[in-house]
Formats: C-alpha cells, sequence, structure tokens
C-alpha cells in the first residue's frame, strides 16, 4: 500500500500519488490543507476509496467518472500506476 491523496467535494474526486502531492508544496501550501491522506494499491484503488467517500458525504450529488464504471474505461491515463 502507498499514500494517496484525495480530494473530495460535491463536484467530483480528486486523486494525486503522495509524493506527487508533497514535491508541489501541497504539505505546506494552503491549497494542500483540503486534500485528505488514504492508502491504496493504485491510483484506480485511491479513487475508488475517493467516490465511496463522497457518496458518503454527498449522497445527492451526481455521478462522477468512475462511479458505475470500469476505472479503465473512465480514468485510461492512470493505467499502470
Amino acid at each position: 500500500m502507498a499514500e494517496y491523496r484525495v480530494l473530495i467535494n460535491e463536484a467530483g474526486v480528486y486523486v494525486k500519488e503522495g509524493a506527487f502531492f508533497k514535491d508541489q508544496g501541497g504539505l505546506t501550501e494552503p491549497w494542500g490543507r483540503a486534500w485528505e491522506a488514504i492508502e491504496a494499491s493504485s491510483l484506480y484503488d485511491a479513487r475508488r476509496q475517493g467516490i465511496k467517500l463522497r457518496r458518503e458525504r454527498f449522497p445527492r450529488s451526481h455521478r462522477t467518472s468512475g462511479e458505475g464504471e470500469p476505472m479503465e474505461v473512465a480514468w485510461p491515463e492512470a493505467k499502470g500506476r
């Protein structure tokens, strides 16, 4: 398992690899405060977890990419990470 950061809001779910988040200054810059650390096996797994959390927090929100469709279809650029 590796560390990922997720930003979850009513509009959607956003995912960054933990090291990339840190390299961008997410631990010290104000924009990074809203991102949550999670443990996941891949970017796909981190997004799945984020989607589940978003659905719990915002049950009436619209569907987001990867919710109800294979992650490989919704987010092909993350394949292999």
